[in-house]
């Protein structure tokens, strides 16, 4: 090995033998680093037999350094085999001179991009902008930017931005007709397109299966995807491992407390009395008339959860999600908090005596029941608890709306899970959770 630093006028040679050390003495040469390998097998002669020819060894080291200049554009790499300079990179720091360098001129380059950052056009912009003089590009784009979500570049927004800097004449018109005949229509089933949890999939550079399974969970803010991605490990990165994201889901979820002090305050607030939960159904405003009629007649202890009626007085609020719970909000009634939340509340519960009792992930309909079971009440009812109907509006609140797409087998679920829960339960506005 013979290296000299660019600031020092002389150099220093090193010679191994085995991987040992043997002499080192100062020398002259250029500035950067010169390693010459002789002998290789000299010590181990029967490895010898395991080679292959000269030119398809020469071949695979040839190939650990083009990767190596690839990787570093600001180091220069030089390489000689038999005395003939196969590769020189110019050490400048692009990208686009050790590409020159590396790769022959008739290899075309492509780009691909994801939306995760929201960056794909400015990126594809980069990328076109850099003049690979000589050199065939392709740039890989699709109506709308669709693919699986977080979706693509937009293959309008890179032909327009070609006519307008290359001198391009792609027809816009045509791909905006066939967007608005052919791919909204998709979109509108199947969604993609800029998400914050797969911008925090590409922040910690992870396998997006971690983002997609967190989401299917149903009980999990933004902010707390955040918190449990950046609990990944580094070596559970790059492949996705289910078993390791439930783990750290169940950790997260696992804030274990004595409630016992609480549950004994919220009995005695129970003892004697009817229940009325509130789900924030759209029936709520549709068959208003008969809630207010049963809240009239039967004079009930009114829990709403997940969310507070803004029209419907609540005696209690239930919160177990934080997607709905603000830890800052003045809430006009006493709170019921599981003890995954943070914030001020009046009763704090234990998340996992509550948690478990539905197969799709954790409903606050569902734990609510479970609570008041555990409580003592025999006897619940129901309103704005309509279950999911594709297409309709399912929210007293459009601003409610869970975009996790729900239908049939979750009703069917949610039925099984309300028939099971020990307390006789019937149902003031209609449901498809009643039709089972």
């Amino acid at each position: 090995i013979i290296t000299r630093p660019a600031d020092r006028g002389e150099g220093t040679a090193l010679t191994l033998v085995a991987g040992t050390p043997d002499r080192r003495e100062e020398c002259g040469g250029p500035v950067g680093t010169t390693m010459i390998v002789r002998d290789l097998f000299f010590n181990t002669p029967a490895r010898l037999k395991f080679v292959k020819k000269d030119a398809a060894e020469g071949a695979a080291v040839f190939a650990a350094v083009q990767h190596a200049a690839l990787s570093h554009p600001e180091v220069s790499f030089r390489f000689l085999r038999d005395g003939r300079e196969d590769l020189l990179t110019p050490g400048d720091g692009q990208l686009k001179s050790a590409v020159y360098a590396v790769l022959g001129r008739d290899i075309a380059l492509g780009l691909h991009l994801h939306e995760n950052l929201a960056q794909s056009f400015s990126l594809a912009q980069r990328f076109l902008d850099m003049h690979l003089v000589g050199r065939d590009v392709t740039v890989d784009a699709s109506l709308l930017g669709m693919g699986r979500t977080p979706g693509n570049l937009c293959i309008e927004l890179i032909a327009d931005y070609l006519n307008q800097n290359f001198g391009k004449n792609y027809d816009i018109d045509r791909m905006l007709d066939a967007i608005q005949q052919h791919i909204l229509p998709i979109k509108e089933k199947s969604p993609w397109g800029y998400s914050p949890a797969y911008f925090l999939s590409a922040k910690y550079n992870l396998h997006r299966n971690y983002a997609e399974h967190f989401l299917d969970k149903g009980d999990l803010s933004n902010r707390d995807i955040n918190h449990l991605l950046s609990r990944i490990a580094p070596e559970k990165k790059t492949a996705f491992d289910a078993k390791y994201a439930d783990s750290l889901y169940a950790d997260y979820k696992d804030n274990r407390i004595d409630d016992a002090s609480d549950r004994a305050r919220l009995a005695a607030a129970l003892s004697g009395r009817k229940v009325l939960c509130l789900a924030p159904g759209g029936t709520l405003n549709t068959h208003r008339k008969e809630v207010e009629e049963f809240i009239a007649r039967e004079d009930p202890v009114v829990i709403a959860a997940n969310f507070v009626p803004e029209d419907l007085k609540a005696d209690f609020a239930f919160f177990s999600s934080g997607k709905r719970f603000d830890p800052l909000a003045a809430l006009p009634c006493p709170v019921l908090c599981t003890s995954n939340l943070e914030g001020k509340a009046d009763y704090r519960l234990d998340y996992n005596s509550l948690a478990g009792a539905f197969t799709m992930g954790a409903n606050s309909l569902i734990m609510l029941l479970r609570l008041l079971e555990q409580l003592g009440v025999k006897e619940v009812a129901l309103a704005g608890a309509d279950g999911y109907e594709p297409g309709s509006e399912n929210y007293c609140d459009p601003r409610m709306k869970n975009h996790t797409p729900r239908g049939t087998d979750y009703n069917r679920a949610m039925s099984a899970a309300i028939n099971g829960c020990g307390i006789a339960v019937t149902f003031v506005t209609p449901s498809h959770y009643q039709k089972g």
